[in-house]
């Protein structure tokens, strides 16, 4: 199981590769990628490589049917639901769990 599942619902968009790469940099590892994405726009996609990177191919379009698939998909004990065209610091995902920790049973 992986501590945090990034869910990125997306249609393909060219930004995608610069979010991947900024998460492949991150200075948190491992976490679990998903890209929700619908089947008519797997060819743009299916050539991304990243550790711990997870397709899941819907059937149904727009952004909120692909983001709880994603989430039903997701194996995180966190989950952090990005758009496709975000593209974090290489520290976000740690600084977030460090202040997750911090908070404890609050969360």
């Amino acid at each position: 199981m992986y501590k945090i599942s990034v869910v990125i619902p997306t249609v393909g968009e060219n930004t995608l590769s610069n979010v991947l790469e900024a998460l492949n940099n991150s200075t948190i590892k491992p976490f679990e990628v998903i890209l929700s994405i619908h089947e008519d726009n797997f060819d743009s996609v299916k050539d991304y490589k990243l550790e711990n990177l997870k397709i899941v191919i819907n059937k149904f379009r727009g952004q909120v049917t692909q983001r709880i698939k994603g989430f039903n998909e997701s194996k995180g004990d966190y989950i952090l639901q990005l758009d496709s065209d975000i593209v974090l610091e290489n520290d976000t995902i740690e600084i977030l769990l460090n202040n997750i920790n911090l908070l404890g049973d609050k969360v």
